[in-house]
């Protein structure tokens, strides 16, 4: 659960179209991060709530099988926070200590929402269109050495609805949105409950593992 906690984070987040309005200031979003299998571990897919609002964001996931894990960041931060809500803890960790795996998009793009159309002008746009989370979706696809990303794009909402990433041709981690709301969101989804113990957490450590 950690694994696909942590490659969620350094991920979901990741042009040439017209002019149109700006990404919404806030909004949630629900959809599934995919973390396909590898030699290491199995294939899992995990149903995912975002929470955004003025540089603020918030990540739910509940794997199969798993507890329920919560994230919470701002854009600026050196610090991001994960919640353990069975246990009441809030574990704080540096950003710098999050390496971005093979496959997946950096912490940038998910930390800055408004950025992400700017992040494509430097991708290949494909030919036609799609409609993802009913949205309908430009196609845009980048490729670094080994690593191959192809996003969904939503014009209209300016977001990504669905972020794909390869290595060496293989799939690595997919995260689609099925769903986007805006509209502002409830100043308490991104700050730790009261009740909860704060403590220190090596993520650099964690990811050895």
């Amino acid at each position: 659960m950690k694994r696909l906690a942590l490659a969620t984070l350094a991920t979901i987040a990741v042009s040439a179209a017209p002019a149109l309005a700006a990404p919404p200031s806030a909004f949630m979003a629900t959809g599934t991060a995919t973390s396909f299998a590898t030699a290491d571990a199995p294939e899992q897919t995990t149903p995912v709530k975002l929470f955004y609002q003025g540089g603020k964001i918030r990540i739910e996931m509940q794997p199969p099988g798993g507890g329920k894990s919560v994230i919470l960041a701002k854009r600026g931060s050196k610090q991001v926070t994960m919640l353990d809500p069975v246990q009441k803890l809030a574990m704080v960790s540096n950003l710098s200590a999050v390496q971005t795996q093979d496959g997946m998009p950096s912490m940038d793009q998910i930390m800055d929402m408004a950025s992400w159309k700017a992040q494509l002008k430097t991708a290949k746009r494909l030919a036609g269109s799609e409609v993802k989370g009913s949205e309908q979706c430009s196609l845009w696809e980048k490729t670094t050495g080994q690593t191959t990303f192809k996003v969904w794009f939503a014009d209209k909402l300016e977001l990504p609805m669905q972020i794909e990433g390869k290595v060496g041709g293989k799939p690595r981690f997919r995260f689609s949105v099925s769903g986007v709301k805006p509209g502002p969101q409830a100043s308490t989804l991104f700050a730790v409950p009261s009740g909860y113990q704060t403590t220190e957490l090596d993520l650099s450590s964690l990811q050895q593992r």
